[in-house]
């Protein structure tokens, strides 16, 4: 593996109604959205963020149904993250 550096900011935005923070924050940029399914999609999120997005002019990268599941790489071994399966339904956004 190349040497790289990772750097991830989180801002968490505690309202009623984030929609025009969100268009601020997203504008002009790429934007993952990493979600399992179901209740993101109900309860509007989904619609908001992609929305926000578009308004942004962003581009949105989603990677649903991703789950928490793991696998275990050796009998005896710890957890770990199965990395693979997830990002591999990561895609972006028709416009």
């Amino acid at each position: 593996m190349k040497d790289f550096s990772l750097r991830n900011d989180t801002k968490l935005l505690f309202r009623s109604d984030p929609s025009d923070d969100l268009v601020k924050l997203t504008a002009g940029k790429r934007v993952l959205f990493v979600y399992c399914d179901g209740s993101v999609k109900r309860n509007g999120c989904y619609a908001d963020i992609r929305n926000a997005v578009r308004q942004g002019g962003g581009t949105l990268y989603e990677a649903g149904h991703s789950s928490r599941e793991r696998a275990r790489s050796k009998p005896g071994s710890a957890w770990r993250w199965n990395i693979r399966s997830s990002w591999s339904s990561v895609r972006k956004e028709q416009a």
